[in-house]
């Protein structure tokens, strides 16, 4: 296990392997790297490390990467933004108003005043049908009578 001493050691190694080591700190670690092998190691595998891999430029923050719209074709179908778990609660809710609405007519049926004007228009009905049976027996004997 290292000691505290060792792993600062490090992180020295690894930045002035990146360059990035202060000039204050440059001298004191260049007398520790003539002596330490797992300094000269790490300086060394980062500087094979940095020879093999590319080195690309970091954009300065993610808002000034520029976002590519797709592309649409002539023959694309427009997109909606359609939730299908919208689809339970505005279904329960559509059940539920078709519900109340059937209740508040059944009992608007069933109330004294629409019983009497349903009792009236009824009894019209039957007078209708009633007179209706007359005039036709007035017809058969009318036409028997010729």
């Amino acid at each position: 296990m290292q000691s505290k001493h060792d792993v600062k050691m490090d992180e020295a190694a690894l930045l002035y392997a990146y360059g990035e080591l202060p000039q204050s700190e440059e001298k004191a670690f260049l007398e520790h790297l003539k002596t330490c092998s797992v300094c000269q190691n790490t300086i060394k595998a980062t500087n094979l490390l940095n020879a093999a891999l590319p080195q690309i430029k970091a954009p300065e923050s993610l808002d000034t990467v520029p976002y590519a719209k797709p592309k649409k074709s002539w023959f694309s179908l427009p997109r909606f933004n359609f939730n299908l778990r919208l689809l339970t609660p505005l279904g329960a809710a559509a059940v539920i108003t078709v519900m109340a609405i059937g209740f508040y007519q059944t009992a608007a049926i069933y109330s004294a005043r629409n019983q009497a004007a349903a009792e009236s228009s009824i009894d019209a009905i039957y007078d209708s049908l009633y007179t209706l049976e007359d005039e036709t027996e007035d017809l058969i004997s009318y036409i028997d009578n010729l």
